[in-house]
C-alpha cells in the first residue's frame, strides 16, 4: 500500500485477512519517501547558428561581428582573435571602429551557459593598406578630442606634413603627422602619451593665435580665425552631436538654439543639452542624425 502523508498527522492502519484468513503477520514501515517537486527545466547547451564568412577591409574602416545563438539563456560570450581571448570582448557582438593592419586574422567566439559551451570561428578578416591620407592630415581638419580623457586611433603611415611644420625634437622628418584639437576643461598640467602605438611617436602641442586668418597652406603652421572658440561636431551612428563652447556656463537640461543649420529639414532648431565639461556640450536626441551641419553664418544662443 502506498499513500501520501503529512508531517505530524495521525493515521490508523487497518490489517485483516483475505476471506477470513488469520495467523501471524509482519508490517514494514520505513520512513516516508519525500515527494519530489517539479523537475527543473532542461538546459540546452549553446548552439552557434552564425555561419563563417570572409571579410576584406581597408585600414581605418570599421567592422562589427555578431553571433546568433540557440540554447538556454543566459549566455556568456568571449570573442577570440586567432584563438586568443580579446580583452573586454564579452558581449554578443564585437566591433572595431578603426581597423589597423594588425587586426587581420580569424575571429571566433566562445558561448557558455549552464549546459556547456560552444566555440566557432565566425570570420576571417583580410586587411588592406589605405591609399588615401587620414581626414585629419592637416590642422584645418583637426578632429576633436572630447572629455578629459580617452583614446583615439588613426593611420599616419600615408599622412603628409603641414607646410612649415618644424622638425620636432630633431626627429620628426620626414613628416607624417595628424592633428587633433582639444579645449582644456580647467587649468593644470596636461599629460599626453601614445602608449600602445605600433611605432615610435613624436608629440607636439600648439596654442594658436586668435583673430588671424587661417590659411590652408600658408608656409607656416596656420593660426586660428575662430576667436569665439566655438566648434561643432556632427552626430554619428555611435554618438550625438557635440559643441565645444568654452565657458558656456550652461547646465544639463537647458536648451540652446542653433541658427544657420544646413543639410537638414530646417535652418534653425532647439536642442536640450547635456554638459560634459565647462567647455563641451552634447545635443540630446541627435544620435544618428548626421544629415545636418553648420553653415558659415551659424550661431548659438541659450533659450531662456
Amino acid at each position: 500500500m502506498e499513500f501520501s502523508v503529512q508531517t505530524n498527522q495521525l493515521y490508523y492502519l487497518q490489517i485483516g485477512g483475505v476471506r477470513g484468513a488469520s495467523g501471524e503477520f509482519k508490517i514494514h514501515h520505513p520512513p516516508p519517501t519525500p515527494e519530489l517537486g517539479p523537475r527543473p527545466p532542461e538546459v540546452t547547451k549553446p548552439i552557434i547558428l552564425t555561419k563563417a564568412r570572409d571579410y576584406s577591409r581597408v585600414e581605418g574602416e570599421s567592422i562589427e561581428f555578431v553571433v546568433d545563438v540557440n540554447g538556454t539563456p543566459p549566455f556568456e560570450y568571449q570573442w577570440l582573435l586567432n584563438g586568443a581571448p580579446i580583452d573586454g570582448a564579452v558581449f554578443s557582438s564585437y566591433s572595431i571602429s578603426r581597423l589597423a593592419l594588425e587586426d587581420a586574422g580569424d575571429y571566433g567566439v566562445q558561448v557558455t551557459n549552464k549546459g556547456g559551451f560552444a566555440i566557432s570561428t565566425l570570420a576571417t578578416l583580410e586587411m588592406r593598406e589605405a591609399k588615401l591620407g587620414p581626414a585629419n592630415d592637416n590642422i584645418e581638419n583637426a578632429e576633436i578630442l572630447f572629455g578629459s580623457q580617452g583614446q583615439e586611433f588613426t593611420v599616419t603611415r600615408i599622412a603628409s606634413g603641414q607646410e612649415g611644420e618644424p622638425d620636432h625634437a630633431g626627429k620628426s622628418l620626414p613628416h607624417h603627422s595628424v592633428w587633433w584639437k582639444w579645449v582644456a576643461p580647467r587649468a593644470g598640467t596636461m599629460v599626453l602619451d601614445t602608449e600602445g602605438s605600433s611605432f615610435d611617436t613624436v608629440l607636439a602641442a600648439y596654442r594658436l593665435k586668435e583673430g588671424a586668418r587661417r590659411s590652408r597652406r600658408s608656409g607656416t603652421v596656420p593660426v586660428a580665425d575662430e576667436p569665439t572658440g566655438l566648434t561643432f561636431s556632427p552626430a554619428t551612428e555611435q554618438s550625438p552631436a557635440r559643441l565645444i563652447w568654452p565657458g558656456h556656463g550652461l547646465q544639463s537640461g537647458e536648451r540652446v538654439r542653433i541658427n544657420g543649420l544646413v543639410g537638414g529639414p530646417t535652418t534653425s532648431a532647439e536642442f536640450t543639452i547635456h554638459v560634459e565639461s565647462p567647455d563641451q556640450l552634447e545635443l540630446l536626441g541627435t544620435l544618428g542624425a548626421g544629415v545636418f551641419n553648420l553653415g558659415p553664418s551659424a550661431n548659438f544662443q541659450k533659450v531662456e
